[in-house]
């Protein structure tokens, strides 16, 4: 007797977690309607534009088009590239019709260009001046800034231009062993 009710309580077991599983699942059973309405379409989501924003387009106001930023550049091919952070011009104003008088520092002109206008430093050569023997041996060298490029010598094999450091001053340029000679201001870049 005992054996036949451990069995029937078993067989019910079995019977209530099988029951239990089947509606836990059945919700994901029951079929789908995939057209409710089109907002719930997947690239119904059309802007003012008519640019699709699920499918990455985004309204180019320069070429007058939808567009995938990372497919095509939403610029004109002819327009330019303007460097604001750059080392020999100095913009002022950024702005293609640039009409302002100014006064530039000494070494510097102004200048007006499609991307602005400002003041630019003057084509000159700069000054090479090779380590003396004396500033080679320097321990010590005094803490000011005086912006400085060093440039190295044969011992250093530059991958690509220009092969050279900046550093604070002159005498920590030629203090570095590999420094060859210095030039004022920064290591072009």
């Amino acid at each position: 007797m005992k054996k036949r009710n451990l069995i029937l309580i078993t067989i019910i077991v079995v019977i209530a977690l099988i029951f239990s599983c089947y509606l836990m699942i059945s919700p994901l059973l029951k079929p789908v309607n995939p057209i409710q309405n089109d907002s719930q379409l997947i690239g119904g989501d059309k802007d003012s534009h008519g640019c699709v924003g699920s499918a990455g387009y985004s309204w180019c106001e320069v070429k007058q088009k939808c567009l995938r930023i990372w497919e095509e550049n939403c610029t004109l091919e002819n327009t330019p590239t303007c460097d604001y952070n750059s080392l020999i011009k100095s913009y002022i104003k950024k702005d293609v019709n640039c009409v302002i008088n100014f006064l530039c520092i000494n070494g510097t002109k102004s200048f007006s260009d499609e991307c602005g206008c400002g003041c630019e430093k003057v084509n000159q050569e700069l000054k090479k001046t090779y380590c003396t023997p004396e500033q080679k041996k320097a321990e010590v060298c005094s803490q000011y800034y005086l912006a400085t490029c060093g440039w190295f010598n044969q011992s250093i094999k530059c991958l690509k231009y220009p092969c050279a450091q900046n550093f604070d001053n002159p005498c920590v340029a030629c203090a570095s062993l590999n420094v060859e000679y210095y030039t004022p201001e920064e290591c072009p870049k």
